[in-house]
């Protein structure tokens, strides 16, 4: 395994960090992104492609850290990708309950990587929440 890489923050970068260190449990900055997917999706066929956006996107591999020269965003050479799968039915409300529970999970910004998936199973239809 080799290193990260580490650079200096960005302007954005430092605000996010910024408000993070000012309420960490605050979800202000998280973006939710439900996508469709079919009732028979293979959950390990999501997974995979999620592996490789992972692989192919340094931002969904970066975490930022305060250090001894500034704020910096190290680029992790890997992450683990865990996309858990919860069985809610096909309630709208129950849906959007989940989405707004998981959204609200606070994220270490010093860890990668800065983001959560899971796949919810709907019976009827399911949805990949990142």
């Amino acid at each position: 395994m080799t290193d990260p890489f580490v650079a200096a923050a960005s302007y954005a970068q430092e605000r996010v960090w910024l408000a993070n260190q000012l309420d960490p449990e605050s979800p202000v900055y998280h973006v939710i992104a439900p996508l469709p997917l079919p009732a028979d999706a293979d959950h390990a066929a999501v997974h995979t492609a999620l592996r490789g956006l992972v692989d192919r996107h340094e931002p969904l591999r970066t975490a930022l850290r305060l250090t001894t020269d500034g704020l910096v965003q190290e680029i992790a050479p890997t992450v683990p990708v865990d996309c858990p799968t919860m069985t809610i039915g096909p309630d709208e409300d129950t849906f959007t309950e989940t989405v707004r529970a998981l959204v609200a999970r606070p994220m270490p910004i010093d860890t990668a990587p800065l983001w959560h998936a899971t796949v919810l199973d709907r019976g009827t239809r399911a949805g990949c929440c990142c």
